[in-house]
C-alpha cells in the first residue's frame, strides 16, 4: 500500500494460521558426494532419514529439487529397490511411491546431475495428497547417515580459479561446401562457479587478430554452452580458406580467463 499522507498507517485486523499434522515428526536429508568435479556428470545419493510419531500422517511422494537437471536412477526404502512413478517438474523430480510411508528408517534416492556452481543445493520435500489438497513438508539438511562424513544437502566444487573448462571444437576443421560434412564448426564449453551473469565473449579472429565473427557477446552464468560457426564473416560473406583463432573469454569477479584454439577453414 502506498500513501502520500505521512500520518497514514495500516492495521492488522486478523491473522489466521492453517495447521495440519506433520507428515513426519522429523526428516533429515543428506547428499553424497558433497565435493564433485565441476562440469562432469556425477552419480549422487540423497539419503533421507524420517522419524514418525503417533500423529504423523506419512507421505506418498518425495519431491527432489535443484538448480540443475536431475536424472533419476532408483530409490531404495530400507535397502529394498522400489518402483516409483517419476514426474518431471520445472524444479526437479516428483517421485510418487506405490504406497504411503508411515514407517521407514532410511530412503536412498539415486540420481545423476552435472554441477557447475559452487554450493549447489539439492532439496527434498515430503508430500501427501488428500482430496484437492497437497500437504508438503521440507526435509531438513542434516546428518541423515552418521556413518558417512558430511551433514547437509549442499554440493561444493574444488577451491580454485577455474572458470572455463571442457572446451571442445572437435577436429578444429570446417569445410562449408554444403555436402553435409563439417559444414559448420560445433563448439562447446562449460562455465564454472559464475553465479551473477558475467560477459562471455566468443569470437573468431584471423591470425592478425582482426575480428571475423562474433559468436557470443552476452552475459551468462555457470552452465554448459554450445556455439556454431558456419565459416562466414559478421557481414555474411564466406571467410577465405586458412587458419583462424577461436577466442573464448569470461570476466569473473576478480579474474579474467581466456582460452584460444586454432581453427582450419578449407573448401
Amino acid at each position: 500500500m502506498l500513501s502520500t499522507d505521512p500520518q497514514a498507517g495500516i492495521a492488522l485486523d486478523e491473522l489466521a494460521l492453517v495447521y495440519s499434522r506433520p507428515l513426519a515428526h522429523t526428516a533429515l536429508g543428506e547428499v553424497h558426494p558433497a565435493l564433485v568435479e565441476p562440469g562432469a556428470e556425477t552419480e549422487f545419493t540423497y539419503f533421507l532419514s524420517p522419524e514418525f510419531a503417533r500423529n504423523s500422517q506419512g507421505f506418498g511422494t518425495i519431491a527432489l529439487e535443484a538448480s540443475v537437471p536431475l536424472t533419476f536412477r532408483e530409490i531404495q526404502i530400507d535397502g529394498t529397490p522400489t518402483d516409483v512413478e517419476i514426474i518431471p517438474t520445472d524444479a526437479g523430480l516428483r517421485l510418487h511411491l506405490p504406497q504411503r510411508i508411515l514407517a521407514a528408517e532410511r530412503l536412498e534416492l539415486h540420481f545423476a546431475a552435472t554441477v557447475f556452481q559452487n554450493s549447489t543445493r539439492f532439496r527434498a520435500f515430503l508430500e501427501r495428497e488428500s482430496g484437492l489438497e497437497t500437504y508438503r513438508q521440507q526435509v531438513d539438511p542434516g546428518d541423515a547417515v552418521p556413518e558417512i562424513a558430511g551433514a547437509g544437502d549442499v554440493v561444493s566444487l574444488p577451491v580454485d580459479q577455474v572458470l572455463l573448462t571442457r572446451l571442445d571444437i572437435g577436429a578444429g576443421l570446417l569445410t562449408p561446401n554444403a555436402d553435409g560434412i563439417n559444414d559448420a564448426l560445433e563448439i562447446s564449453f562449460d562455465v564454472l562457479k559464475v553465479i551473477d551473469a558475467r560477459p562471455i565473449e566468443a569470437r573468431i579472429c584471423d591470425l592478425h587478430g582482426r575480428l571475423v565473427r562474433t559468436l557470443n557477446n552476452a552475459p551468462g552464468v555457470a552452465g554448459h554452452y554450445s556455439l556454431s560457426w558456419d565459416g562466414r564473416h559478421n557481414s555474411g560473406a564466406l571467410a577465405s580458406p586458412g587458419l583462424y583463432l577461436f577466442h573464448l573469454q569470461i570476466a569473473g569477479d576478480s579474474i579474467t580467463r581466456t582460452l584460444v584454439r586454432s581453427i582450419g577453414l578449407s573448401y
